[in-house]
């Protein structure tokens, strides 16, 4: 799951564990108010199907929780794809990447992952420019996702992104910036493929805010879709992980889709670009 969070007025911290459990003392993300920071974790779901988020900041906070995958349950079990992890290799070095472009990566027979056989791969991606933007890591062939793999600006933004291969094992990167920026990508780790095609079926946020006029404990919906709000010091939220569905790592690793928009800019070296995703409300 890719957790992301902007502070409202303030910096803060992020606790992401499974519901009907002791709040832990680890953090899932440290936020900021300049931009949105991201961070990928893996998230154990507690008894009832859900999990808890905690925003122990001084101050509100706006936070996305992105679902890119699942692992079977059951001591034992042995269906799904199986992780290989790898020594971490560059495979993209300073990649320059025009305002809204969008660059086709191959991924297969780079840096350790085989070529052939490979569902998703794991990556880190890092991403730096002369004004603030966003990075979207999708699998190529496929829609623009709604969601963003790292905000970036001028002091570089990183995260680790589990990414499903597309056409030809390639992966899409798409600057959704109003300027150019510059890329880089190691690859840490791959899916391999395992089974018959589970069904596809969509994801979705849940939105929530909380206001000063409204009771304690009580929530009015967001003026900022996809966006919740959660309250400062110490409050949480059950989410429940069955509203949030996501295909199953036994067979592929999913981003989620936008609604189709027009056609932008992009590199020469690119055929078929991706419509960019709306902008967020700040």
């Amino acid at each position: 799951m890719n957790v992301s969070g902007k502070g409202n007025s303030a910096t803060g911290a992020l606790i992401v564990y499974p519901s009907g459990a002791s709040q832990p003392t680890s953090v899932a993300l440290r936020y900021r108010t300049a931009t949105f920071l991201h961070n990928m974790v893996f998230a154990k779901v507690g008894a009832d199907g859900k999990i808890k988020v905690t925003n122990t900041g001084s101050a509100p906070v706006k936070i996305n929780l992105d679902v890119l995958g699942y692992t079977p349950g059951g001591i034992g079990n042995s269906s799904g794809s199986t992780y290989v992890p790898l020594s971490s290799t560059q495979i993209l070095t300073n990649q320059f990447l025009g305002a809204l472009a969008n660059h086709e990566l191959t991924v297969l027979g780079q840096g350790g992952v085989p070529s052939s056989d490979v569902e998703a791969v794991a990556v880190n991606v890092r991403a730096t420019s002369t004004s603030t933007g966003a990075l979207r890591v999708y699998a190529a062939g496929e829609t623009l996702p709604l969601d963003a793999t790292i905000d970036y600006s001028s002091a570089a933004g990183q995260n680790l992104a589990v990414v499903k291969l597309g056409t030809n094992g390639k992966i899409n990167l798409h600057n959704q910036g109003l300027f150019s920026a510059k890329i880089w990508v190691d690859v840490v780790g791959y899916f391999t493929k395992s089974g018959p095609d589970p069904p596809t079926v969509g994801s979705s946020r849940r939105t929530w805010r909380r206001t000063s006029a409204s009771p304690r404990g009580r929530r009015t919906p967001s003026p900022c879709p996809g966006r919740p709000v959660l309250p400062p010091r110490a409050s949480n939220r059950s989410l429940s992980a069955s509203t949030r569905s996501a295909p199953s790592l036994e067979r592929s690793v999913s981003t989620r889709r936008a609604p189709p928009t027009p056609a932008c800019r992009h590199s020469a070296s690119t055929p078929t670009p991706p419509p960019p995703a709306p902008p967020w409300p700040s």
